[in-house]
């Protein structure tokens, strides 16, 4: 604050300056924006912290969803066959039991699209190979690479879904 002026013979003269405190002069605008993007970060940071967790769970040869995948469907060949179990190998070439009760009893040789251990349907060397393809471009998404999906999935890809012939309605 300024002191008041003194009245001399010779005209005013001045007191000085009284300093009452130092205060800093910064644009609000800027602050307000630096605070929001410091929030940002940190917000953006743990969000990265909690993937990279995720990404190592998921992606786990041992625990991750790939050993899932494994077992929940595959194309299995037909190595040995039993009237109700067949000893089958995958495309790894790893060997499993799967129960033939929906399909029958199956040659040596013969494909099979399994799930979840049983056979559902009895495929030739043509599908089993799509659904090999399929299978290797996920494992290659599991593992972080790059892989076809459009033509891993063309059979997918290629065409508009449909309704279930029950949902259609009568025939026009």
């Amino acid at each position: 604050a300024t002191q008041l002026p003194e009245l001399r013979g010779y005209g005013w003269r001045g007191t000085g300056v009284k300093v009452t405190g130092v205060e800093r002069l910064t644009d609000q605008f800027l602050s307000t924006q630096v605070r929001a993007t410091q929030s940002v970060s940190s917000q953006l940071e743990l969000y990265v912290d909690y993937a990279n967790r995720l990404d190592n769970v998921l992606a786990d040869p041992n625990i991750g969803l790939d050993p899932a995948l494994q077992d929940f469907f595959n194309a299995m060949q037909v190595m040995a066959d039993a009237a109700t179990l067949a000893r089958c190998r995958d495309r790894h070439g790893a060997v499993h039991d799967i129960d033939l009760l929906l399909v029958g009893p199956q040659a040596q040789g013969v494909w099979l699209l399994s799930f979840l251990g049983a056979a559902r349907e009895v495929i030739d060397a043509s599908r089993a190979a799509a659904v090999c393809d399929a299978l290797d471009a996920l494992d290659a998404l599991m593992r972080g690479e790059t892989a076809d999906v459009d033509a891993a999935f063309a059979d997918l890809t290629g065409r508009e879904p449909e309704l279930p012939a029950f949902l259609r309605g009568p025939k026009p």
